[in-house]
C-alpha cells in the first residue's frame, strides 16, 4: 500500500471514530461559528434544547437559548477573548420555551493548529479552510442549580 494511500485510510479511520463519538455522546455537543450560529449539534444536544431532529435547528444561533441576557453577554465575553470557557453556569431555554440549567464548556479554534490569533476576521466559507474560525463545546444538565 503506497504512503498516500495509508495516510488516507489512517484519516479516513480517524474521522469515522470520532464522527462516532459525536453523533453518539450522552453529552450535547455543537459547534458554532465565531459568531455563534450553530454548524453543527449532536442529537443529544438537539434533544436537551427539546427538538426531534437537527434539521429544526438550523439558522439558529447558540445565544438564542440563553434565558439570561447578562449571562449571554458574560459568555461570549469569554469567547471573544479566545478563552477556553470551562464550568459556565447558565439556564438555556429549550424550543418549548421551558428552561434547563447547563454548565457549559467551549474552546475557541481559530486555526488549522488550533492555537487562537488576534484579531482574526470573521469566519467565511471562502477562507475555508485556510482559516477555520469555530468554537466547540459540551452541555451538560445540572440536577441543581447553586
Amino acid at each position: 500500500m503506497a504512503l498516500t494511500d495509508r495516510k488516507t485510510a489512517n484519516l479516513q479511520a480517524s474521522e469515522k471514530k470520532y464522527r462516532h463519538l459525536f453523533e453518539h455522546s450522552p453529552v450535547g455537543i455543537f459547534v458554532t461559528d465565531r459568531n455563534g450560529n450553530l454548524i453543527n449539534i449532536n442529537t443529544s444536544g438537539a434533544q436537551l434544547l427539546g427538538f426531534d431532529s437537527l434539521d429544526q435547528m438550523a439558522g439558529r444561533s447558540l445565544s438564542s437559548f440563553f434565558s439570561d441576557p447578562a449571562d449571554r453577554d458574560i459568555y461570549q465575553g469569554l469567547l471573544g477573548d479566545g478563552n477556553l470557557v470551562s464550568e459556565f453556569e447558565t439556564r438555556l431555554c429549550k424550543c418549548d420555551l421551558t428552561c434547563i440549567d447547563v454548565k457549559i464548556r467551549t474552546s475557541v479554534r481559530n486555526t488549522l493548529s488550533g492555537k487562537p490569533r488576534k484579531n482574526i476576521k470573521p469566519c467565511l466559507k471562502t477562507h475555508w479552510p485556510e482559516s477555520i474560525c469555530f468554537r466547540t463545546g459540551a452541555a451538560f444538565p445540572m440536577s441543581t442549580r447553586n
